[in-house]
């Protein structure tokens, strides 16, 4: 995932990784079934680990709602500046990685479980943060639902304004 998170997904090299392990390039062909697979991986691995991120940075950031949902926004953004590669292959997973939907295998399922994870939490923080609860939250899920998608477009908008810049993820090196 470091190399995913430092690099982007043009950039990992199978090769690179296992010199760096001092492994045989063999063992990802015979674990991944080679550098889609390992990326795949990767990528469900990331996107796990952002989603927890998220989610204990709200945690963290104590029991006011509003607070709570600007530590989810500002934890997003900062996982844009400190992992872009990974940032850029979340944000558009096939494109970025140019991994199919079928190779990706069962890390796919990951990513989606991982990303309805993430939007059942922003809801819970979006709800909390209007002061949704119960029946009101049920009476209001058509204004909670527009919301809860402009909070997401807005976060991920300022990622990827912040990752405009990094274009040493677009082209391989």
């Amino acid at each position: 995932v470091a190399h995913l998170a430092e690099r982007g997904p043009a950039n990992v090299r199978p090769k690179d990784i296992c010199d760096e392990l001092g492994l045989s390039k063999a063992l990802v062909n015979y674990h991944f079934d080679g550098r889609d697979g390992l990326l795949a991986e990767a990528m469900a691995s990331g996107i796990e680990s952002y989603v927890n991120e998220l989610w204990e940075a709200a945690q963290q950031a104590g029991p006011d709602p509003r607070q709570r949902l600007l530590a989810w926004v500002d934890r997003q953004i900062d996982v844009t500046r400190d992992k872009p590669g990974l940032a850029a292959a979340l944000a558009f997973p096939f494109l970025a990685s140019g991994v199919s939907a079928t190779e990706m295998g069962g890390a796919l399922v990951r990513l989606q479980e991982a990303a309805a994870r993430n939007r059942a939490n922003l809801a819970q923080l979006v709800a909390e943060a209007r002061g949704s609860s119960g029946a009101r939250a049920q009476q209001g899920k058509g204004s909670a639902e527009v919301v809860e998608a402009l909070v997401t477009w807005l976060s991920l908008g300022a990622s990827v304004w912040h990752a405009s810049d990094l274009e040493h993820l677009r082209q391989p090196t």
